[in-house]
């Protein structure tokens, strides 16, 4: 996976950027799991209670490039919020919190989403 963060020095929030190898599409593991797996995997990865989980599958369409989509939402109970949408072979990130933090979640997350995970060789974050 190659993993970018960046965040906004007056705003506390953070755009992610992933690219996952082959085999690395979190995808899967997310439909396969109901809310009932997805709830404790999530909150024992994170150390952190879930307070809201949005999961989704739909389309994509950018102009004429249609795109399979799984969203997936994550609130927990300090307030963090962190948004994925996952297309395959990347995603897309936002969350209410600086750049560092959102990094070692999104980390976090990946791994516990795909076991074998590829790490980041370089830690891209940009404030």
């Amino acid at each position: 996976m190659k993993l970018s963060v960046f965040s906004f020095p007056d705003l506390t929030v953070s755009y992610g950027i992933l690219q996952f190898d082959a085999g690395e599409d979190p995808s899967s593991k997310v439909h396969e799991l109901s809310e009932e797996g997805l709830k404790p995997l999530i909150e024992s990865s994170l150390k952190a209670k879930v307070t809201a989980l949005s999961v989704a599958k739909g389309l994509h369409v950018y102009g004429a490039v249609k795109l399979s989509l799984t969203y997936l939402r994550v609130e927990l109970e300090d307030g963090r919020e962190y948004a994925f949408e996952i297309y395959g072979d990347s995603a897309r990130s936002y969350s209410n919190t600086g750049a560092e933090d959102h990094y070692e979640v999104i980390v976090t997350l990946m791994r516990a989403l795909v076991p074998g995970l590829k790490l980041p060789r370089l830690r891209v974050v940009g404030i």
